[in-house]
């Protein structure tokens, strides 16, 4: 996305310096940055799946959530957002009712469509607001943004994903194929 916006920035008369001058082009890297964080939560749900003993009541989950709107605000610390983001993803496979909740179909299209979000949610709003800041109000930008962000993210893990996934699974087919049973 980076290099598309690179390309089609120029093109409609803008400068892409804002991209290089750091707001975008440095925060590409973060992602390596943030990686512990994502292994940590992973690590927390398959511990959790596979110990299904585990239970978290309600209340404290409520809890989790209402804290959860503060703690990005305050805590900046890398370690503590990781085991904070930990003990949500617990709290969502040990509690049924919050699981439930979860499995709603808007929270799955959005958990369907997260990676391709987190990849096209800063060129599209930086594309957004080039394009319309001095035309609309900021709250409007920032829903066409949304809107877009949404669209985009939703082509891209059609095209993209769903066919890397399927052409994965062919090529392991390829790799592994079936054994025949051997008759005793």
């Amino acid at each position: 996305m980076y290099a598309i916006s690179l390309a089609i920035l120029p093109a409609l008369g803008l400068k892409p310096d804002y991209l290089i001058a750091g707001y975008l082009g440095a925060d590409i890297f973060i992602t390596l940055h943030y990686l512990p964080c994502f292994g940590a939560g992973m690590l927390a749900a398959l511990f959790v799946m596979r110990n299904r003993t585990i239970r978290v009541p309600t209340t404290a989950v409520v809890l989790l959530l209402i804290l959860s709107m503060a703690v990005p605000r305050y805590v900046h610390d890398d370690l503590a957002l990781a085991i904070w983001g930990s003990l949500i993803i617990i709290a969502s496979i040990a509690n049924a009712r919050f699981a439930a909740v979860l499995d709603g179909k808007i929270l799955q299209y959005l958990g369907r469509i997260s990676y391709s979000l987190y990849l096209v949610h800063l060129p599209v709003a930086w594309l957004t607001f080039f394009l319309l800041d001095d035309r609309l109000p900021l709250a409007v930008i920032a829903m066409v943004s949304l809107l877009a962000s949404a669209i985009f993210a939703t082509v891209l893990e059609r095209c993209v994903e769903r066919t890397g996934v399927q052409v994965g699974k062919v090529l392991l087919k390829r790799q592994n194929p079936p054994r025949e049973r051997v008759q005793a």
